[in-house]
């Protein structure tokens, strides 16, 4: 299902529904990109109009952040489910499905040690797995034609993951995935090459799923607090939609659940 959250379309699948269509959109002729909402992103959309149209014309928004799924349970109630999917774990689960598959991976973006790193620990833990080129060099108005002739020179890309964090990834992707006819699907997925690499730790599953992963990035990486200051204002945004929600007595339809 998907929910709007300030202004913003967030749909709450299961990895295994995500997979699925991962699958619909390789039969298809049609060029897809998929995005990872988090509360920071939610927030820079309100101040953002083009980000905020991106992220609303992504094929699929996954709920990346735990927020979301508090703000969801605080708008539209808890009868529903609403799945957290982080990135790291459909872009890990997508590299799987490739690997059976024989899907061609692209990755851009990220450091240049955390995309070799991320390459060499997919290849080693899914054998048969495609990865048909990279490229780690920064993006700006002088390399955009470089990193453009890389993902050309690499041939066909089934997926091609993106790692310039946001909004620039979601930009970039909007802006030149229909310039890359050869490549099928494209995904924004921030700093997932430094956690496959093993250059960044991942938050100990307990916490992942009390829903504290901010909290333990925040105290390895303390300058994220910068970035964390979007979150109380992520709070007071949803709660003035509830109250304006409450007042209103429901929701418009085109606000509801679909």
């Amino acid at each position: 299902m998907n929910c709007v959250i300030g202004g913003i379309r967030v749909d709450f699948v299961p990895l295994s529904s995500a997979l699925e269509m991962f699958q619909a959109w390789m039969n298809s002729d049609t060029q897809r990109y998929a995005t990872t909402p988090n509360p920071e992103m939610i927030m820079a959309a309100q101040r953002d109009a083009e980000f905020a149209a991106i992220l609303n014309q992504a094929d699929l928004a996954i709920a990346d952040g735990a927020g979301l799924v508090w703000a969801a349970r605080m708008l539209y109630g808890t009868a529903q489910s609403y799945p957290r999917l982080a990135g790291v774990d459909l872009m890990e689960a997508v590299c799987a499905q490739a690997a059976q598959k024989g899907w061609r991976i692209f990755l851009l973006g990220g450091e240049r040690k955390s995309t070799t790193g991320c390459s060499e620990v997919l290849e080693k833990r899914y054998p048969g797995l495609k990865i048909c080129g990279s490229n780690s060099e920064s993006f700006t108005s002088e390399s955009s034609d470089a990193i453009m002739a890389a993902v050309q020179a690499s041939g066909p890309v089934d997926i091609l993951f993106v790692a310039y964090g946001a909004p620039r990834q979601e930009k970039w992707i909007a802006g030149n995935l229909p310039l890359l006819p050869q490549v099928k699907i494209a995904m924004g997925v921030g700093g997932s090459f430094d956690y496959l690499s093993g250059r960044q730790l991942r938050a100990p599953k307990l916490l992942r799923r009390a829903g504290l992963e901010w909290l333990f990035r925040l105290v390895r990486q303390p300058w994220r607090l910068r970035r964390m200051l979007a979150l109380p204002q992520f709070v007071v945004m949803v709660l003035k939609e509830k109250r304006k929600k409450s007042r209103i007595g429901k929701l418009s339809p085109k606000d509801l659940p679909k």
